[in-house]
């Protein structure tokens, strides 16, 4: 009892989970992409994604800065979801070969590269 299940149906839309743990600016760029057509869902941290997956909810992509060990365990639990990485300065050029966006966030920056996300077939890696 009170557990969440999410059913698909044929409209289902295909839908990005963002997740970022400053509430300000976490819902700038919801407020961005859902303008921009997309359908977004917010988490605040990776506990909160990660009870909305394991309840059920459908994402197509996520979009939040991971660290690595978060990374490893959504590839293991969740093959079929894409992931945007959001990238400090000083972190490493390449995060698991994954598609990465800058930080601090250009809400242009970061609808150009969850449209071209969105519309990928996933790749097994």
């Amino acid at each position: 009892m009170g557990k969440i299940i999410y059913i698909a149906g044929r409209h289902q839309h295909a839908t990005l989970l963002l997740v970022e743990r400053n509430a300000v600016v976490r819902t700038e760029i919801a407020a961005h992409l859902r303008q921009a057509g997309l359908e977004v869902v917010e988490a605040g941290n990776t506990a909160e994604m990660f009870k909305l997956l394991r309840a059920g909810r459908p994402v197509s992509a996520i979009l939040g800065a991971l660290k690595p060990h978060v990374v490893g365990e959504l590839r293991r639990e969740f093959p079929q979801v894409k992931l945007l990485l959001g990238q400090d300065d000083l972190a490493p050029v390449s995060l698991h070969g994954l598609p990465t966006v800058r930080r601090p966030y250009d809400l242009r920056e970061v609808e150009t590269a969850a449209k071209s996300l969105m519309r990928a077939r996933k790749i097994s890696r």
